[in-house]
């Protein structure tokens, strides 16, 4: 009796693990982010096709003249603090990088250029929500005005505000994770919108400029400049008679739910 009662829960504490595990998305909608690519290093001379607005770079790894990959290096503006530079059409680099198939010619998003970091593979704390020194509330606050220049080499845009007209960004704007949402009254600012921002000033960032983590656009709130981040947590109640469901803080497909009453008793066990 014993032994069955114990093989019975043991399996329905393992179903109940399972259930609790959140579906982290596979190669569909936002599936295909840089920490779950294949990495690869290739080597090829440097194709640019400059009838775009902004310059567009390829790669020919087989000297046949063709494109065989796209370069994802980031927005025309970015220059890495590693000294690394812009190849030059003609010019034969070796790339290190995230391939992704999902385009023809498939991309490579850029980590390094002929052994130079060109940026992080995935760059948490860029938005300003990963506890570390540098984004801690002591910096100062200030509210500046200016155009928003955004960097979608990866699945979810970084956004930068450019104050001077010149078409470089000035600032970092950290809005917290890609799937917060503070309510109805307030979305982020589209590319090429002239906005006020009020935040608070932190270091720099890999792409050279500071980060002003978002408290208000345009006179409207975004968070809270006050207590802890909106997408920083929450209580689960021993006694509670509800699941709760916690959220990865830079995807909000990957979760994991807590059934009722999972914290001491109620667990049916007396």
């Amino acid at each position: 009796m014993k032994r069955w009662l114990f093989t019975t829960l043991f399996f329905l504490s393992l179903a109940n693990f399972v259930w609790a595990q959140g579906y982290h998305h596979g190669r569909g909608h936002n599936g295909n982010w840089p920490d779950s690519l294949t990495t690869l290093t290739v080597t090829g001379t440097i194709l640019i096709d400059a009838s775009h607005v902004h310059p567009v770079y390829y790669l020919d790894t087989n000297a046949d003249g063709q494109a065989d990959y796209h370069l994802a290096f980031g927005p025309y503006w970015y220059q890495p603090a590693s000294g690394a530079k812009w190849p030059e059409a003609g010019q034969t680099v070796t790339i290190a990088g995230a391939l992704n198939d999902f385009m023809t010619p498939p991309s490579i998003i850029v980590f390094e250029l002929n052994g130079l970091k060109w940026r992080e593979p995935v760059e948490f704390g860029m938005f300003g929500w990963n506890g570390h020194d540098p984004w801690e509330a002591h910096g100062d606050t200030l509210t500046v005005t200016g155009v928003v220049l955004a960097d979608t080499t990866y699945f979810y845009t970084h956004y930068y505000l450019d104050t001077d007209n010149d078409g470089l960004p000035e600032y970092q704007l950290g809005f917290g994770p890609p799937w917060y949402v503070p309510g109805k009254d307030v979305s982020r600012p589209a590319p090429g919108e002239t906005v006020t921002i009020f935040g608070r000033l932190h270091d720099e960032n890999m792409a050279g400029v500071p980060m002003l983590t978002v408290y208000s656009i345009n006179g409207v709130q975004w968070q809270n400049p006050f207590g802890p981040a909106p997408w920083a947590g929450s209580w689960m109640h021993r006694d509670r008679d509800d699941s709760a469901r916690v959220f990865c803080v830079n995807d909000s497909s990957n979760w994991i739910q807590f059934p009722p009453g999972n914290m001491g008793r109620r667990h049916g066990m007396g």
